[in-house]
């Protein structure tokens, strides 16, 4: 193999390694800006039924030693429905960031092209 051809295959190894590393750049901004984005649609679903039905358990106002039997139970019940919440929404974020991996994902500013690995 001549040093002209070594070279080059020198260079087309280094823009494919290149290549490489710029795809796992992009998906890991694409994955952190999604889970972002998961996060806020989880939270901000509680936080609208915490501001919607909070009343039903005193709001923030009393702790669980000061709360009647019914405030309790509701109380209960907001916090179940709340953590079921939060592991469907981090499940489904899961999820996400392992589909992301079967695909190129390049990064141009505010646009994302995908293009689906074969």
């Amino acid at each position: 193999m001549s040093y002209s051809s070594k070279r080059k295959q020198f260079r087309q190894e280094k823009k494919s390694l290149k290549e490489q590393e710029n795809l796992e750049k992009h998906s890991s901004i694409l994955v952190n800006v999604s889970k972002k984005r998961f996060q806020t649609v989880f939270v901000g679903a509680v936080s609208k039924i915490e501001k919607c039905f909070g009343s039903l358990w005193g709001d923030d106002e009393l702790n669980e030693d000061e709360m009647t039997p019914e405030q309790l139970s509701w109380y209960k019940k907001f916090l179940d429905l709340r953590d079921e919440i939060f592991d469907q929404g981090n499940e489904q974020k899961n999820k996400f960031e392992k589909d992301v991996q079967n695909f190129d994902i390049i990064y141009k500013g505010y646009k994302i092209e995908i293009r689906k690995k074969i």
